[in-house]
Formats: structure tokens, C-alpha cells, sequence
């Protein structure tokens, strides 16, 4: 997946250039002005037209990543020797003597009523 994704690099950057060229930079970009700073970012115009160029490749790639992300989860798990993972559900309660022993005591000097 990630190979073939990365053969798609040049066409998409490609396309994108082909876009950017007959698009005017007013167009292309917004500006927004948040806490002193101005960014920049594409428009919906452009998103919109290089949707229509790559033809929803993109999207394609996207709805593929869970699957992926998933079978290297597994794939890794499996190397590992198939770990019981149970015991990562629910953390290990303190005894009373642990929580006794993690309770802050008053600072020197001070009573306690």
C-alpha cells in the first residue's frame, strides 16, 4: 500500500502544479488572521478542482489506511508471540497500603485537624 501510494506522488504533485499554474493566487489561496498571526491555507476553490483532477485518489488512498494501519497491528502482534493483551483493558487496582503510601502527608510544621 505504501509503495503504490508513493507511486502516485509524482502524478498528484503533477496535477496540483497544472492547477496552481491557471489559478489566479487570490483565488487559490484564503488568508485567515487568529491571535496576531496570518496563515494561509488552499480554498475550497482549489480543493474543489483538484478533487475533479486526481479523480478521487486521494480519498481512495484514505478509505485503504484503516485496513493498513490495522494489518500491521496484527501482523506485529502475531510477530510478537500473540501477548495476552487483556491485562492492558483494566490497570491493576491499588492495594490500600499502596494508596496509604502514595497519599501526601502534611508539610513539617503543620497539624492537621
Amino acid at each position: 500500500m505504501l509503495q503504490e501510494s508513493y507511486g502516485f506522488v509524482g502524478e498528484t504533485f503533477d496535477r496540483a502544479s497544472i492547477i496552481e499554474k491557471t489559478m489566479k493566487p487570490d483565488v487559490r489561496f484564503t488568508f485567515s488572521h487568529r491571535y496576531g498571526k496570518t496563515t494561509r491555507r488552499y480554498s475550497d476553490a482549489f480543493a474543489d478542482e483538484y478533487e475533479k483532477a486526481v479523480g478521487g485518489m486521494v480519498n481512495y488512498r484514505l478509505k485503504g489506511a484503516p485496513t493498513m494501519i490495522s494489518s500491521l497491528w496484527l501482523t506485529a502482534w502475531q510477530d510478537a508471540g500473540r501477548p495476552d493483551l487483556n491485562g492492558l483493558m483494566t490497570p491493576p487496582r491499588a492495594t490500600k497500603e499502596e494508596k496509604e503510601k502514595s497519599t501526601p502527608s502534611s508539610p513539617p510544621g503543620r497539624r492537621t485537624p
